[in-house]
């Protein structure tokens, strides 16, 4: 084993490397990309889900039923962490993890 000098409280001091535990890297989580009204469209409309959206929009009751209207016919970008998203996901039994897939496939889009 090697000596190695560390700097602790403003001094220098040597130790034996095989004193020293450090634990290995975590890994960076990779961000769940935001993505474009015809990214989730396109995504969508290849599992056959994009006609799902309207009439499950229109299942809602009021006030939802039109705020959610709004928000779908109206955003320009989407985030998989959206209230709406997860309510609609979970009505066609999509995961947590099926959406933040679906987002990184659709951002390819």
């Amino acid at each position: 084993m090697a000596d190695v000098d560390i700097w602790v409280d403003g001094e220098i001091i040597t130790v034996d490397d095989s004193t020293i535990n450090i634990p290995p890297p975590q890994p960076v989580p990779v961000p769940v990309p935001v993505i474009s009204r015809k990214q989730i469209r396109l995504w969508l409309w290849g599992r056959d889900l994009l006609d799902l959206v309207e009439p499950l929009i229109e299942s809602m009751p009021e006030p939802d039923r039109s705020f959610s209207k709004i928000e779908w016919q109206e955003s320009i970008e989407f985030r998989h962490d959206h209230p709406l998203l997860q309510a609609l996901a979970a009505a066609v039994g999509l995961t947590a993890e099926d959406i933040e897939a679906g987002f990184r496939e659709a951002s390819q889009l």
